[in-house]
């Protein structure tokens, strides 16, 4: 019985060392995407009420608020 413990205990320690930075990496992908879909519930439901979407109310929508920031140099009224 302790043979088997004694081998069992460096797999756990190996499964352990190089299964953490994966299992961490997952979950911040898993919550990530949790709140990307909340956002595009959010605005998918805008989009349906016909309501206009100005750059505040996308603001202020729950979730991802880093899409405003990638649609914010179409919203411009800037010219190069």
């Amino acid at each position: 019985m302790e043979s088997l413990i004694d081998s069992i205990v460096p797999i756990f320690g190996i499964v352990g060392v190089f299964g953490m930075p994966v299992f961490i990496v997952l979950i911040v992908l898993y919550f990530n995407n949790k709140k990307q879909a909340q956002f595009h519930a959010s605005l998918q439901k805008l989009i349906d009420s016909g309501q206009t979407l100005s750059p505040e109310l996308l603001r202020s929508l729950p979730g991802d608020t880093d899409f405003f920031n990638l649609i914010k140099p179409l919203t411009t009224e800037e010219q190069i």
